[in-house]
């Protein structure tokens, strides 16, 4: 069944975000991508990234109708999209805020931990494409030029108009700034 994209809710905006394809000063390295529609038309970005023998899926998606989600629901959504598959026994880790992308809009940024040292903590996820070093490493943002050696590894500009009156949270920790609306849900 396709789904289409419903022009209500932003595309998540990474713009200026540089790829890091080896790890930065904090240990940090970016390892795939994924984008696609949510079953209410809302698009979505997944990011795999790694630090300190942790890996994490981040995914990105408006918080416009989904201002009000508690841990469990933000879980459940994410369960119910088949963007992750929690295992039924053992720990897992799912940590969610609100986050102000690189085009101003309001989203929910979502942290899921996949493993460690020690073992995994999801028993599945979408599928994620590594990261190319000439670019793009978008499917849902048109780039308005091509891939250069000086913007390849920086993902575009999105081709969409902000909504300014969603301009009212500060960034979130984790990959992006300092800390906001964080929910967490353990088990």
């Amino acid at each position: 069944m396709a789904i289409a994209l419903k022009m209500k809710f932003p595309i998540p905006s990474r713009a200026g975000i540089p790829v890091r394809f080896v790890k930065d000063d904090e240990g940090i390295i970016d390892v795939g991508w994924c984008e696609g529609v949510l079953s209410d038309g809302r698009a979505f970005r997944g990011e795999m990234w790694a630090q300190d023998q942790v890996s994490v899926l981040t995914f990105f998606f408006s918080v416009i109708d989904l201002e009000n989600l508690d841990a469990v629901a933000i879980r459940s959504l994410l369960e119910r999209e088949a963007l992750v598959s929690f295992r039924e026994a053992g720990p897992t880790y799912c940590d969610a805020a609100v986050f102000i992308d690189g085009a101003g809009r309001r989203l929910w940024s979502v942290n899921v931990v996949v493993g460690d040292d020690d073992g995994t903590f999801i028993a599945g996820s979408v599928a994620f494409f590594p990261y190319s070093r000439t670019g793009p490493n978008t499917m849902l943002i048109r780039s308005r030029s091509p891939p250069t050696q000086n913007n390849a590894n920086t993902l575009p500009a999105p081709n969409v108009f902000p909504d300014p009156a969603d301009r009212t949270m500060e960034g979130w920790a984790g990959r992006d700034g300092p800390a906001s609306l964080g929910i967490a849900a353990r088990s």
